[in-house]
């Protein structure tokens, strides 16, 4: 008998994530005076925060595509159709182009599709946390955040109206923010009654129960 075996990237993303964090500083101050940044500290927690936010947010959206893939749009294919669980077929292209959707608009489909409301999800503080983090991270890829000092040194900076480099990077602060980011996945999978895989390891086979992703529905297991 043979069986199947799956990658889930949801819990090697939280891994990474937990990993680079536990290796950040708590403290950046050089010159406890002045205020100015340590430059060694500052970029050990670049480093290690900038992985673990990367992570954190492909966490998330690793865990709406399982959604998509896998709840949504069941593994039984028939010829170019697939079972969507709903009765009717639907063409594997649309569940492809679903899956290359940005995570708001991903959201959007999984909340119309259980009939959850949006502002249940959108207007949480979850996903307000979790966008805030999402914005950090896209303004530091695209070069949108400015480092303006004065003295000899690097003084704490804004990256959002919120948060500075030395509250936000730091161990505390995004151990805050990948918690944040579970119970947002878990607010989803709840009101949309679907059901939290939490021993789902990174690779799975399907000989074990045959539950081989981290979240999935009742009603089609």
């Amino acid at each position: 008998m043979s069986f199947s075996f799956f990658i889930n990237m949801e819990p090697l993303l939280i891994s990474i994530a937990e990993d680079n964090i536990s290796k950040m500083w708590e403290n950046m101050n050089d010159d406890i005076v002045l205020g100015f940044l340590d430059h060694s500290k500052i970029e050990d927690n670049f480093r290690y925060g900038f992985i673990a936010i990367t992570a954190i947010v492909n966490y998330v959206e690793s865990f709406l595509n399982t959604i998509i893939r896998d709840c949504i749009y069941s593994k039984n294919s028939i010829g170019s159709k697939l079972y969507a669980g709903n009765e009717e077929f639907i063409d594997i292209d649309d569940r492809d182009k679903k899956l290359k959707e940005n995570i708001a608009k991903k959201i959007d489909f999984i909340c119309d599709y259980y009939k959850v409301k949006r502002s249940l999800i959108k207007g949480s503080k979850e996903f307000s946390g979790f966008s805030e983090l999402n914005k950090i991270r896209n303004n530091l890829v695209h070069y949108k955040i400015k480092w303006e000092c004065e003295g000899p040194s690097i003084s704490d900076f804004s990256l959002s109206k919120n948060k500075t480099f030395k509250n936000f990077f730091q161990k505390e602060s995004l151990s805050n923010e990948l918690k944040n980011a579970k119970e947002l996945c878990e607010k989803i999978a709840t009101s949309s009654k679907l059901t939290m895989n939490k021993s789902a390891q990174f690779i799975e086979c399907s000989g074990r129960d045959g539950l081989t992703s981290c979240v999935f529905d009742n009603n089609q297991i």
